[in-house]
């Protein structure tokens, strides 16, 4: 097994879930803390220490990208959101907001 941090796997989860306290200390994505704990290594699981929280996962991989997936399913629900009102129209492939509401 290969001992260097997976570091792709790091950015990744930076991205979704934050900068993180240390290298294995992230933000827990269910109680909002400090408290996720990830050794690094590829292939190797997180948990969460606070007591109340106890998430834990037996693939880091995992838990990012089943957070990178809600994160684009919530942006795409407020772009619908925001189209759905007469206001914005998509224009050149942004949102604009053409008039006031």
């Amino acid at each position: 097994m290969d001992k260097a941090i997976d570091y792709n796997l790091w950015l990744r989860a930076r991205e979704v879930l934050g900068r993180p306290h240390a290298v294995t200390l992230w933000t827990c994505p269910r109680c909002g803390q400090e408290t996720l704990v990830w050794s690094g290594l590829a292939g190797t699981g997180a948990k969460c220490v606070n007591p109340r929280c106890g998430l834990s996962y037996r693939s880091f991989e995992e838990l990012v990208e089943g957070h990178e997936v809600y994160l684009a399913a919530k942006r795409e629900q407020e772009i619908k959101q925001l189209m759905s009102h007469d206001a914005y129209k998509r224009v050149h492939g942004r949102i604009r907001q053409v008039r006031h509401a």
